[in-house]
């Protein structure tokens, strides 16, 4: 006989307080419970269709799980919407397929209500039934896992902020899944990260999250810091910290896969975190804003810096994510490839 939990996490742009976000992390350390169920009220609640995948990645994110995880889909009827007394069958069907490209799910659950069965179009039941076999087809053809993760810190707020990088992210082609500590228990010996972490917008880290980080620096991965660099990984960065200012423009000193050196990269007037440069080498650096300030460019305000460490590397960038993935989204790619290629991959 196999156990089962299915607990319903409802998401938003706010965070409400409470551990929520961290309760698919505590239900894979229980030894007894053999599955998993992410559900998530995307019918129920005016959510995007999404929103059951990143509950799918977020199930998914305790390194070491061995959980079996599936899917689940609302099919009954969203009733606060005027008029509509049946969910609409494009929605069943978009709901069900964002799912499926999720790697490692092993399928897909739902609740079919009365009401359901008897609605007098027929449309619903056969919407859902028609695309399960989709489902099943489609699933199969996700055979590996992506190679970029987003590390979730053991802080309940941050998934808002991971839903809002996920969501920027796939807008510019980027394919992420998430990766979490266990909350008590340490990593597994056998479980194994993607070749590249990705740190955005961080809070501080706990001790051993520092540490997981830097050894898998250490053994050959990449990392990549965005936004702010938390103080435990600032040695593994070789940088310190140094100031905040506002910033007009990016400009590679080295040649990148999609931008030039010395291309001008414009940013608007944003705030940028500048590091002081201990072991790192710059990749890039900053102008000041046109309008007031000259545009000119000052010494040691640095847009990105690598940094290796045993036999990998990390790269930081102290421009928020929200900023790169909607101003500049070309250079964070190139930064993104540039630790892809010390594993030997790539970006299509």
């Amino acid at each position: 006989m196999l156990t089962a939990a299915a607990p319903y996490v409802f998401s938003s742009e706010e965070y409400y307080g409470g551990s929520l976000p961290l309760i698919y992390n505590a239900l894979a350390g229980i030894e007894s419970l053999d599955i998993v169920i992410a559900q998530s009220a995307v019918a129920v609640y005016p959510y995007p269709p999404h929103q059951g995948r990143e509950h799918l990645l977020l199930a998914k994110a305790r390194l070491g799980s061995t959980k079996i995880v599936l899917g689940h889909v609302e099919t009954f009827g969203r009733r606060f919407i005027k008029e509509e007394q049946y969910i609409p069958e494009n929605l069943i069907k978009s709901q069900v397929l964002s799912e499926a490209i999720v790697y490692g799910v092993e399928g897909i659950t739902t609740f079919i209500y009365a009401y359901l069965l008897d609605e007098p179009t027929g449309k619903n039941l056969k919407a859902y039934t028609e695309t399960l076999e989709i489902f099943r087809q489609l699933s199969k053809l996700i055979s590996s896992p992506p190679d970029i993760a987003l590390f979730l810190p053991l802080r309940p707020e941050y998934w808002v902020t991971a839903q809002r990088f996920l969501k920027l992210s796939r807008k510019v082609g980027l394919e992420v899944t998430l990766i979490q500590l266990p909350i008590t228990e340490e990593v597994p010996e056998d479980a194994v990260a993607p070749p590249l972490i990705v740190l955005a917008d961080p809070p501080e880290l706990e001790e051993r999250e520092v540490r997981f980080l830097e050894e898998h620096v250490k053994k050959g991965g990449a990392l990549l810091v965005i936004g702010y660099p938390p103080t435990g990984l600032r040695r593994l960065l070789g940088i310190e910290g140094r100031n905040v200012g506002k910033y007009g423009a990016v400009k590679p000193i080295v040649e990148l896969r999609r931008n030039a050196k010395d291309a001008v990269l414009e940013i608007g007037y944003k705030l940028v975190y500048c590091p002081t440069l201990l072991s790192a080498k710059p990749l890039a650096i900053l102008r000041n804003p046109l309008t007031g300030y000259g545009g000119g460019y000052q010494p040691g305000a640095y847009a990105a810096t690598l940094n290796k460490h045993g036999k990998g590397l990390a790269i930081f960038s102290g421009i928020p994510y929200k900023t790169l993935l909607t101003a500049i989204p070309s250079f964070l790619l190139d930064l993104v490839d540039l630790c892809l290629e010390h594993s030997g991959k790539r970006l299509a």
